[in-house]
């Protein structure tokens, strides 16, 4: 089996890292993590100097998150292959289909096949430039429905290949109202990059991994033995009584030690 490797994708440490590049990727390696996932917003100076500074601490890239109302524009679009080119960065995810959008196309079975037409026009695009695509979920990808049964995560997958990737946000999967363990299971071998994100009920994404309501030991199981990930990165919003730095620290830590006693790493 190939080594598993750790991440954490750089929306953990936004402000610093728009800030500072350089001063945020060490301390980011520091922490013991193997890898950061970008996002386009968040990479506002040229795409050498992220390529630069990822060489200088040894850091990988493993994606780069690119909203879908970039995704559509060509000069954005153009800047993420541009940044991943740079970064030797060999995935760019789709995410984020615009809420209004969603909302209009709950229960719009030709607004929904737009928008898988989309999805499959831009992996065309993105496969031809030589990189791996997929789709990052976010809960109302799982709250909108195709005909009040089937929802739109679910119909993206089932209308892509299995080299289209589910790469599962654990915590946007849980606020949409399903089990991430069950989602992995439906689409298994989809996830060779996964999220994870805690969510509880009541403290909602304000929530670190080790407290949200799930099973994590079956959790790291199924995404490595069912859903195929190879890396498994951290991803938070807002760290609560602490930094992020802090919380992106504690929760390397925590996802280390939870692999090890379950015999991943």
């Amino acid at each position: 089996m190939k080594k598993l490797e750790l991440g954490l994708q750089i929306h953990c440490v936004r402000d610093a890292f728009m800030e500072d590049p350089e001063t945020t990727l060490r301390q980011v390696a520091d922490m013991g993590y193997d890898g950061i996932e970008l996002v386009l917003q968040y990479c506002p100076f040229e795409p050498e100097r992220y390529g630069r500074a990822l060489k200088e601490t040894g850091l990988a890239c493993y994606s780069i998150m690119l909203d879908w109302k970039h995704m559509i524009v060509p000069e954005d679009l153009e800047r993420t292959i541009e940044l991943a080119r740079a970064t030797n960065c060999p995935v760019i995810i789709m995410a984020a289909v615009p809420k209004p959008t969603l909302e209009e196309a709950d229960g719009n079975p030709a607004l929904m096949q737009e928008l898988l037409e989309t999805a499959q026009k831009y992996t065309k695009v993105l496969q031809e430039a030589g990189f791996e695509t997929g789709y990052h979920d976010h809960d109302r990808d799982h709250m909108v429905f195709v005909d009040g049964k089937e929802s739109f995560m679910d119909y993206l997958l089932r209308n892509t290949g299995d080299d289209y990737m589910y790469m599962i946000d654990t915590g946007n999967a849980m606020a949409g109202g399903v089990d991430p363990i069950a989602k992995i299971r439906q689409f298994p071998h989809r996830s060779r990059i996964a999220h994870l994100k805690g969510f509880a009920a009541e403290t909602r994404y304000l929530t670190p991994m080790w407290k949200c309501e799930i099973d994590t030991d079956e959790l790291v199981k199924t995404l490595v033995n069912e859903g195929g990930a190879e890396i498994i990165s951290i991803e938070f919003g807002t760290a609560v009584d602490a930094t992020p730095f802090e919380w992106a620290k504690q929760s390397y830590d925590w996802l280390r030690d939870k692999l090890t006693a379950n015999g991943l790493l």
